[in-house]
């Protein structure tokens, strides 16, 4: 009976931490490079870590990401330039730039 108890609370377990990896809802807002955000206004320098007390470093690494992405998103940002982007730490400044501004085409994601 002990060895079921112990099976059942370790699939529950499994079960309810599969649950927790929804996808990520990060705004879209143009990865550019410095040089095209000359006539931009700036709003602001972000900054975040990645949470130290998780199973998958991958997982809080986008969660870290996605968070400045939100942020930048809250500050009425339409352009990013990142500073650095770690596992463990990630640097950006947020951008808000009129219609048209940027001719060249912002950079893809990548992923970290």
């Amino acid at each position: 009976m002990r060895k079921i108890s112990a099976v059942t609370i370790l699939l529950l377990g499994v079960i309810l931490s599969a649950c927790s990896f929804r996808a990520l809802q990060a705004p879209a807002i143009a990865e550019t490079e410095p040089q095209l955000v000359q006539d931009c206004r700036l709003l602001g320098v972000l900054n975040e870590t990645a949470d130290a007390d998780t199973i998958f470093q991958w997982r809080a690494t986008q969660k870290m990401i996605a968070r400045i992405k939100q942020r930048a998103a809250r500050l009425g940002a339409t352009h990013l330039v990142w500073h650095h982007r770690g596992k463990l730490s990630a640097s950006a400044s947020a951008y808000l730039c009129p219609a048209g501004a940027s001719s060249k085409p912002a950079l893809e994601s990548k992923a970290p």
